[in-house]
């Protein structure tokens, strides 16, 4: 019996352990299961309370109907105060490794960064030197994400730009005149500069007049001189005529050739510029396209949910006024970027359009007193040629009355021309000479008498963004104001687009009431976005843009621009005040000469001469010296 007993307890014993097992397997199972439940009721309340207190919180501004749109022109005169503030510190990195203008001054890397949550005021703020785009913090322009705060965005000094090394041309001009005045001068100060660069050129006049006055008293006054030295037939004469049409050919030629040479350089450095010019103007018209294309986005997203979605557009249409301010912020970044940009390019097409007509005018217009000197004296050589070989004596005879009569008076008159020409180029050769001898401190002071505001008809002050430009590409003292409009134009775009994509846990469900939330699709636009400001900020780096100015003010104007007008003055100086007084005098000595020594062989002309005849020193003065009276007198015979 116990047996018996027993066996069935022990099964019963161990069905009932089995039991306990199952069942408390299924009671932790349960508590799982309701802990599972109790985290997902609590992250779905956790949810509604967030989106019950947005509606909370934006019912308001559906009742008070307050969207207020950002203000343009505020926007426009933000972004040009914050890109015309310096931010440089330290000093000319040197080394191997860093070299102009591949090592140009670079500011910290600023991308745009989340630095907290703005959602609901006033429980969440944005700490100091942040502003809250829809609902997330990010730094203000001028700030960076450093360690969790924001901190002064800071730039550093890049390699130093090889200063200008002025050649013998520039310091040989330079040294006749005064310095240009400083930075800040005066306009009395520039009134004085031209006038002391003034005084030498006018000096120069002076003489010439002097000297063309004198060759002419000489000439008219028929002065009682000879020499006996001198041969009969005007053979010297010949030969000055050569010597000085030499001087003249070369000079001429000599200055074609470096001013063909000048121009076809500065043709082809102004045509890559504007390349690069009209490419950055491309590039922003196509940002401010992409602006306007999410400015249409956004525009759509206000009333566009369904009424029945309580509280819906009030959370909307605050979303899409704040993604405004940010894209009104933006567009005028962009804006700005454009409308410096545009100027460039409209200049820069002005210039490329008339170098061409420039080329012609600073070509030939100089060579044209040089020309008609060449021509003079072309003419009494060939009058010389025909009074000696000519078989007709009437011919001869009127060729001789001519040359006494008008060469000479006429070369004292071109001598003049002459003088005047080589005043005036040696008065801009002194004037780029000063310009020269210190050229990128000189065109800072340039470029900052010139008031780009009122050039671009723009209604805000862009005159510090170029002139730090300037500094930029020409002194390497500042970082680029236009990089900085680029870099903090594609960070706003940057926080637009990061709003986006972590605010999907309201987007979605947002997407099923609201129309307009199916309509945004920013991530095309964002990676265009990307691709051109990467471009854009290749473009006008120092590395692409600084060998355009040494090619076109170095190189150019301070080099073979200045070197042309060396060889005019010098060649019109030594024709006007050396080769046309003794041509002049010379003429007049030997025509009048070789008609006396006709008139006594009685032939008229030159066919009876067969030798180097010399008329004794004595014999001059005894003889008419009027070519007039000759004629008279022989038809009186």
């Amino acid at each position: 019996m116990q047996t018996s007993w027993h066996g069935p307890t022990m099964q019963t014993s161990r069905f009932m352990q089995t039991s306990r097992k199952a069942a408390n397997q299924h009671m932790q199972t349960s508590r799982h299961g309701r802990r599972a439940a109790n985290q997902h009721m609590h992250t779905s309340r956790h949810s509604l309370f967030k989106s019950f207190a947005l509606l909370v919180v934006l019912l308001p501004q559906r009742l008070a109907l307050a969207f207020t749109m950002p203000n343009a022109a505020n926007m426009e005169q933000q972004a040009v105060a914050a890109a015309s503030v310096v931010r440089v510190n330290g000093s000319y990195r040197t080394g191997p490794g860093c070299t102009w203008p591949e090592c140009a001054p670079t500011c910290m890397s600023c991308p745009a960064t989340r630095m907290g949550k703005c959602l609901i005021k006033p429980f969440e703020n944005c700490k100091h030197n942040m502003e809250c785009i829809i609902g997330t913090c990010f730094c203000a322009d001028g700030f960076c994400s450093v360690g969790g705060k924001c901190v002064n965005k800071t730039c550093s000094l890049g390699a130093k730009p090889p200063i200008h090394q002025p050649s013998g041309f520039v310091r040989r001009f330079a040294e006749l005149g005064p310095d240009p005045p400083g930075r800040g001068a005066r306009r009395e100060q520039w009134m004085q500069f031209l006038i002391g660069n003034a005084t030498p050129p006018i000096a120069l006049l002076v003489v010439g007049v002097i000297l063309a006055g004198m060759t002419c008293a000489c000439v008219c006054c028929r002065l009682d001189y000879s020499c006996s030295c001198l041969p009969v037939r005007p053979w010297l004469l010949l030969v000055l005529c050569f010597i000085t049409a030499s001087v003249m050919v070369g000079g001429i030629w000599s200055r074609a050739l470096v001013v063909d040479q000048s121009f076809d350089l500065a043709e082809e450095q102004v045509r890559r510029m504007n390349v690069a010019v009209d490419q950055a103007v491309q590039l922003a018209n196509q940002l401010d396209v992409m602006c306007q294309d999410l400015q249409v986005q956004v525009d759509g997203l206000f009333g566009s949910c369904s009424p029945f979605a309580f509280g819906a557009n009030e959370m909307m249409n605050k979303a899409a006024t704040k993604a405004n301010h940010t894209l009104a912020q933006m567009t005028a970044k962009v804006n700005l970027f454009s409308r410096v940009s545009a100027l460039a390019s409209k200049y820069l097409g002005i210039l490329e359009e008339k170098l061409p007509t420039a080329r012609k005018a600073y070509k030939y217009l100089p060579m044209g007193p040089m020309l008609v000197l060449l021509l003079w004296t072309v003419i009494i050589a060939l009058a010389a040629l025909v009074t000696i070989y000519h078989p007709d004596p009437d011919v001869a005879e009127v060729v001789d009355d001519f040359a006494i009569r008008f060469g000479s008076v006429g070369t004292c008159l071109v001598m003049l021309v002459a003088a005047c020409l080589s005043a005036g180029y040696t008065f801009a050769g002194m004037i780029i000479g000063s310009v020269c001898l210190d050229l990128d401190n000189n065109m800072m002071n340039a470029i900052q008498l010139v008031n780009f505001t009122e050039v671009a008809h723009y209604k805000h002050d862009i005159n510090p963004v170029i002139q730090g430009a300037a500094r930029y590409y020409i002194q390497g003292s500042q970082e680029n104001p236009l990089s900085g409009i680029v870099s903090s134009a594609q960070n706003d775009a940057t926080a637009l687009y990061d709003v986006y994509t972590n605010a999907t846990w309201a987007t979605g469900p947002l997407a099923m009431v609201c129309k307009g939330v199916t309509g945004l699709k920013p991530q095309y636009a964002m990676v265009n976005f990307d691709r051109a400001t990467a471009w854009l900020l290749n473009i006008i780096q120092a590395s692409h843009l600084w060998p355009f100015y040494k090619t076109f003010s170095q190189d150019i104007v301070c080099g073979t621009m200045l070197h042309s007008m060396t060889l005019l003055i010098a060649c019109t100086t030594i024709v006007a005040f050396i080769l046309m007084p003794a041509l002049s005098i010379l003429a007049d000595l030997d025509f009048r000469k070789w008609a006396q020594h006709k008139e006594m062989s009685g032939t008229g002309s030159a066919s009876g001469v067969h030798e180097y005849a010399k008329v004794p020193s004595g014999s001059l003065p005894q003889l008419q010296r009027d070519s007039r009276t000759i004629n008279i007198d022989r038809r009186s015979t």
